[in-house]
């Protein structure tokens, strides 16, 4: 909605003008992207569909705005500005123009990063997803610190030194990378560890996702989730600083954290591989409150999420995968979901651990998370 204020010049009085946006006519007759190279057309083609359809001055601005935050998403371009004017063959008629004005990332690129996180870099984007190589050479002091830590935690304790390489693939396609609406988004981690140092092992892991919209603004999302890892010398075991650890809101709902799989004394040993799944239907909050502003972070959704941890037998391979996915664990429940800014979210839910094993650490009931990323 607009306002125009004018003063005629024989009364000098103020005269209001309202000019609904949304019933002013509008047809796009060309779209143009200035500035492509490398970016095949096919994927721009896509991106920019949804502006022909608009019928109305509004809706063309908000598609165009849409599309040029779905452009920036695809992680192709350093920057992307939009203009619309009206066409130049008839100015006088209800026909726009849509420029969009993109400046392409360098095919290959690089830096030296300080990062305090859980795998956060990038390196070599492209239309295919983003890369990251880096090296990590990580000093650790593993101690007991209290008198009740179980031996089996004291046998590993003291200093070791990780010298490993690790790459990091990922594929995001989400319109949102904290509450998508749509899109997947792929991850893969590999890890060799061994490149000096006293600790080798290869370590692979992988997060898929999908969301879809469904009716009355609601959404679906499936994750999967897993990982092995295996250690390159025979007579070596794996160490507890090196091992996967399930359970806590964000990997394992309704289990405290690092509380799924063996435990001794009430210490977690971890496990040399696992799988996760999980399936959440997200909605808007009942009734709306504070919808189109403060109302719009908060979503509800409901949830079950499943998965074991366990240690890998590769002389036994088929019979090991099949415990793995006979005694699982899994839980169900609902709560509210707060979004904070675009890069983290929390939770509180209320939960039910519908199947569990001997040894793990459970938590029924209310459960608050927050954090980067969630199963």
């Amino acid at each position: 909605m607009g306002t125009v204020y004018a003063k005629s010049p024989e009364k000098q009085q103020q005269v209001e003008e309202d000019f609904d946006f949304d019933k002013i006519p509008a047809k796009v007759q060309r779209i143009i992207v200035e500035g492509l190279n490398r970016t095949k057309d096919d994927i721009i083609i896509k991106q920019v569909q949804p502006i022909l359809q608009s019928s109305t001055f509004q809706q063309m601005v908000q598609s165009s705005h849409e599309v040029k935050m779905r452009m920036e998403r695809l992680g192709l371009f350093r920057r992307v500005g939009i203009f619309i004017d009206t066409c130049k063959d008839d100015p006088a008629c209800d026909c726009y123009e849509v420029t969009f004005e993109v400046k392409e990332l360098r095919p290959v690129s690089g830096g030296i990063n300080t990062l305090i996180g859980n795998n956060d870099a990038s390196l070599f984007p492209t239309f295919l997803g983003s890369h990251s190589l880096r090296w990590d050479g990580i000093w650790r002091d593993l101690r007991a610190l209290s008198r009740t830590t179980s031996f089996a935690v004291r046998e590993q304790a003291g200093h070791s030194l990780k010298s490993s390489i690790k790459h990091i693939f990922v594929r995001d396609m989400r319109d949102d990378t904290i509450l998508p609406t749509t899109g997947s988004v792929l991850r893969l981690i590999q890890e060799y560890a061994g490149l000096g140092g006293n600790v080798e092992f290869s370590k692979q892991e992988f997060e898929l996702q999908f969301n879809r919209s469904l009716f009355c603004n609601a959404v679906l999302q499936l994750s999967l989730a897993g990982g092995v890892m295996r250690t390159l010398r025979a007579k070596d075991e794996i160490r507890i600083n090196d091992r996967f650890f399930l359970g806590g809101p964000l990997t394992l709902r309704g289990f405290n954290l690092k509380g799924v799989g063996p435990h001794i004394d009430g210490n977690a040993l971890g496990a040399e591989a696992y799988w996760l799944c999980a399936a959440h239907v997200y909605t808007a909050l009942p009734f709306r409150p504070g919808k189109g502003g403060f109302g719009d972070l908060f979503r509800t959704h409901f949830f079950v999420n499943a998965g074991n941890l366990g240690n890998i037998n590769f002389n036994n391979l088929r019979g090991s995968i099949q415990e793995m996915g006979v005694q699982y664990r899994w839980a169900c429940g609902g709560g509210i979901v707060l979004r904070l800014g675009r890069v983290a979210r929390m939770e509180l839910n209320y939960v039910v651990p519908m199947a569990v094993q001997q040894g793990d650490s459970v938590n029924p009931g209310l459960q608050f998370g927050i954090g980067l990323s969630f199963l």
